[in-house]
């Protein structure tokens, strides 16, 4: 396998609890190379981040130009990495994941390197609506960002997002799940879902976060429509 890499980001709110998953990645069965928190200046161009501490393992990316939202979570990742071999796993902030998680994504990129991976994804149904997709190898349209992504870095282009962004309505940026996979789509790289052996461990905290991308924008679902009929609009949509 290629060097791999475990990028993610925070919130204010939540940077004091990220040693809840980042003891999970350290406790992972197989062991990422290099672990990127990346971080902006400001949190929604507002509120500075407090002082907080990581584990010596992990390397905190202060990026400017802006908070860019989830995306955060890879976009500036991409610029710490030349090799397009190179495997980036994103992962959020509020779940605790289980030692089996990277190897499960480390073997299904071992089998079919030209593909996208992770445990989560959905596809739409004829009328839009979102379906559900779980288990080993099934190919979804979108791949869902809680559940740990795999991609190769060549697999992104970052000027290609970074442009894509500045198009886009600011708001849609807290749909990341959608704009990556609409990507990953244009790129002609295929999704697909992994089944692991543990669950997810879901943080209840994560829930009370007035913070949190469910309460943005009138809900998921309601973002992931909007998002979906702009980019048909404007002729980006390449998922389908």
């Amino acid at each position: 396998m290629a060097c791999s890499v475990v990028s993610l980001t925070t919130t204010p709110n939540r940077c004091r609890q990220l040693s809840i998953v980042v003891d999970s990645i350290l406790g992972q069965s197989v062991r990422p190379d290099r672990i990127v928190l990346n971080v902006p200046d400001r949190y929604r161009g507002r509120a500075p981040y407090p002082s907080f501490e990581v584990d010596d393992g992990v390397e905190i990316n202060r990026f400017a130009g802006g908070d860019l939202g989830p995306i955060a979570k890879i976009l500036p990742t991409l610029d710490l990495v030349a090799d397009p071999e190179t495997v980036i796993i994103t992962l959020d902030d509020d779940v605790a994941y289980p030692p089996c998680l990277l190897r499960s994504l480390f073997e299904a990129a071992r089998e079919h390197p030209d593909m996208a991976f992770g445990s989560k994804g959905f596809v739409y149904d004829e009328l839009g609506n979102i379906r559900p997709v779980r288990g080993n190898h099934r190919c979804c349209d979108v791949l869902q960002g809680y559940g740990a992504v795999l991609y190769r870095r060549g697999h992104l282009q970052a000027d290609v997002l970074r442009a894509q962004l500045k198009e886009q309505p600011d708001r849609f940026r807290f749909s990341d799940d959608v704009i990556l996979s609409n990507h990953l789509a244009g790129q002609g790289v295929a999704r697909c879902t992994v089944e692991l052996d543990e669950p997810l461990g879901h943080q209840p905290w994560a829930d009370e976060d007035p913070h949190a991308l469910k309460y943005e924008g009138g809900g998921t679902h309601k973002r992931y429509a909007e998002i979906r009929e702009w980019l048909e609009a404007h002729g980006q949509w390449f998922i389908g």
